[in-house]
């Protein structure tokens, strides 16, 4: 597998993990809806912020894994896009 590989299989491997991140957001933003729901039908104490908290903390320690490996990935495109253009002069000096 050449570099240039390698590169293109991490940025796939980063666009996986983003559509993981927002599918957490949003299983997390309807079970916390319901969460309240139910605490505000069965009143008493108010409960459901235990969770939300604690999963919260989840969620972002999911964001930043993944908007961190985000930004190495945002680097090696630029770097492949650079070796991409350092080819295309190496051809056009070939033709010459």
């Amino acid at each position: 597998m050449s570099r240039r590989d390698g590169m293109i299989k991490r940025i796939k491997q980063w666009w996986v993990e983003l559509a993981g991140l927002y599918r957490h957001f949003a299983v997390y933003m309807v079970v916390i809806i319901l969460m309240v729901l139910i605490d505000g039908i069965t009143g008493g104490s108010w409960w459901f912020y235990w969770a939300a908290i604690g999963w919260g903390v989840a969620l972002v320690m999911h964001s930043i894994s993944v908007l961190s490996t985000g930004w190495e990935d945002r680097k090696l495109k630029e770097a492949l896009e650079k070796e991409k253009e350092k080819e295309k002069e190496k051809e056009i000096t070939r033709e010459k």
